[in-house]
């Protein structure tokens, strides 16, 4: 499959497992450097070896990075810049996930998931678009849920900051889409 993607740069948040190692995979394997975004560093940097000890096209790069504060962002999109070139496609599929009921919950842990899912998706958005606008060209993708559609019992914070993301992306999208930017 030809997605492209040679010689572009990509940022993959939660790319220290899961969802978005799989993609940051993809995308190296498309011709594309990545820049793996997470906040557990000793997985981050363990990704990006593998990642680099198996391309043959693309290069990764570790960034251990808070998604949830915004000078770290400013951050790693910054050292992105510096190392990989800049920033034309942002895949943004870090979580968490906190399997309680409404009533069990507290404000803590509504407050701690809105700050990953949905201020986190925000930050990187905010960071990402000055460079795509320039360039007239950008791709964000954010991961989403079901639970954000059609909420979830057992995830009501979950749910509901997913549903603001999706939210988020429709209409950050009407804003940038004249300037080449796809979300």
């Amino acid at each position: 499959m030809d997605l492209l993607l040679s010689a572009q740069t990509a940022l993959v948040t939660g790319a220290a497992r899961g969802i978005g190692l799989a993609t940051a995979r993809m995308l190296m394997s498309e011709g594309a450097n990545v820049a793996l975004v997470d906040i557990d560093a000793d997985a981050c940097e363990e990704a990006a070896d593998g990642l680099n000890a198996t391309s043959t096209s693309g290069r990764a790069l570790a960034i251990p990075t808070d998604i949830t504060a915004e000078q770290a962002v400013s951050d790693a999109f910054a050292t992105t810049k510096r190392e990989l070139g800049t920033v034309t496609t942002l895949i943004h599929c870090a979580g968490i996930l906190d399997n309680k009921t409404f009533v069990d919950s507290s404000s803590a842990d509504c407050r701690k998931m809105i700050d990953v899912c949905l201020l986190g998706p925000m930050l990187c958005i905010h960071a990402a678009l000055p460079d795509m606008i320039a360039n007239h060209y950008g791709r964000i993708v954010c991961i989403g849920s079901d639970a954000g559609r059609m909420g979830q019992a057992r995830l009501s914070y979950y749910a509901g900051a997913k549903g603001g993301v999706i939210a988020q992306c429709k209409s950050i999208a009407q804003e940038v889409g004249r300037h080449g930017i796809t979300i």
